[in-house]
């Protein structure tokens, strides 16, 4: 929830960039943007119940996915494989959302998940914030393809990192500890 607003703040502003100059469709192609954005997001919902166990893998993997839809984006031919690439990306990412937060509502007492949640959502868009206004100085560095390659692997360094960082918890362990904490 801190680190991923990064590179989703970036992936916002490349969304208008590639409708607008990338593939010169005016505001028409950034609204069709932001429609697969929205589209692959309420896709995830629907698939959500079907997640029941080896929700930090299904994370990963999801994240994984979503590096991989930003490489393929910055390769993406046309228009309308562009579209279906947000889609991809925006799916794979809500689904990654899913298995995060639930993993969090099972671990965190639900006295506490108000205030948890309250805080990790001011510094996620405060994260989204700074990224997003970071993109337009990168933007001005590096050509629109060219930074969405860059967003894909970083989505693959989150990846490895995450792996590494949650390979090392066991979350039966360290929610018994968190509950005699408080």
């Amino acid at each position: 929830m801190l680190t991923m607003p990064l590179a989703n703040g970036i992936d916002n502003i490349l969304v208008s960039i590639y409708g607008l100059e990338v593939f010169d469709m005016g505001e028409l192609g950034v609204g069709f943007m932001y429609g697969a954005l929205g589209i692959g997001l309420i896709l995830s919902s629907f698939f959500s119940h079907l997640m029941k166990r080896g929700l930090l893998t299904l994370a990963i993997i999801f994240i994984a996915l979503e590096g991989t839809g930003h490489i393929l984006l910055s390769l993406a031919p046309s228009f309308y494989a562009a579209l279906f690439t947000v889609v991809l990306i925006t799916f794979a990412g809500g689904l990654g959302n899913i298995c995060l937060d639930t993993v969090m509502m099972k671990f965190i007492p639900r006295s506490k998940q108000g205030t948890f949640f309250g805080l990790m959502q001011m510094i996620s868009n405060l994260s989204l914030a700074i990224s997003m206004g970071t993109a337009g100085f990168l933007l001005e560095i590096f050509a629109p393809r060219t930074l969405s390659l860059i967003i894909g692997l970083a989505y693959l360094v989150f990846t490895i990192m995450y792996a590494l960082l949650f390979a090392r918890v066991d979350l039966v362990k360290e929610k018994r500890e968190f509950i005699r904490s408080i």
